[in-house]
């Protein structure tokens, strides 16, 4: 999500093939690093441990003193490697997207609002207990993905990838500016959500429970074996 990364500032964090070691044979990062490149990204890297051989291995990156350096001014944050530093970031307000690979966890306890994209990849772990706005789209992904923010109360478009597990809970979450996507055998409860300005989409087994929903944009694209609680919009 996001578009054209041409002329971009991107974060990269964590540079490492996993935590607490300098190692970079097969670090996610080396996969990412040249379709960055090629496309004009402005790369800007930090890892605790591993930034000598990064710089032999990739040595068109300005590299950072720091996290909080290399998100500076950034559009992009993506964090590659979970290392525990990482999860306690004081970013009151990011211009751009946060993306976190596969794994990876993030914590900023003073972020408000995001200014872009949020994605979470596979079994990722984002807490922002003062989050209240996702100015574009927020996407979590499947398997045991954690998205933890109970103050947020509007986003652009939700969509939440299959996962099977229990309904995710959005506690305060009044506004969807654009449309819902849930996927295969993927849960949400939003008791608060009451507007959808775009279409509400729900896979296979899919279930979405918001009992305060009065208006929704778009259509809605509802599998027969999915499930929308939503009396007041459906009465």
């Amino acid at each position: 999500a996001g578009g054209s990364v041409q002329g971009k500032r991107l974060a990269v964090c964590g540079l490492a093939f996993k935590p607490n070691t300098d190692a970079m044979r097969e670090a996610p990062c080396l996969d990412i690093h040249p379709p960055l490149k090629a496309e004009g990204a402005q790369i800007r890297a930090y890892d605790p441990a591993a930034m000598a051989m990064a710089r032999v291995m990739m040595p068109d990156v300005t590299y950072c003193n720091d996290v909080f350096e290399a998100a500076s001014e950034a559009d992009l944050l993506i964090v590659m490697t979970e290392w525990n530093q990482f999860r306690q970031l004081d970013l009151q307000q990011l211009r751009g997207w946060i993306t976190l690979q596969e794994g990876a966890a993030l914590t900023v306890p003073k972020l408000g609002e995001i200014n872009g994209w949020l994605t979470l990849g596979r079994s990722t772990e984002f807490f922002a207990p003062n989050l209240t706005k996702i100015v574009q789209d927020l996407i979590i992904g499947a398997g045991n993905t954690v998205f933890d923010a109970p103050k947020l109360v509007q986003v652009n478009n939700l969509i939440i990838q299959n996962d099977g597990g229990p309904g995710r809970p959005f506690p305060a979450l009044t506004t969807v500016r654009h449309g819902i996507t849930v996927g295969r055998a993927g849960g949400v409860f939003m008791p608060a959500l009451t507007s959808v300005g775009g279409p509400i989409t729900l896979r296979e087994h899919a279930r979405l429970e918001a009992p305060a929903l009065n208006y929704i944009g778009g259509y809605a694209d509802i599998d027969e074996s999915a499930t929308l609680v939503a009396p007041r919009f459906l009465s």
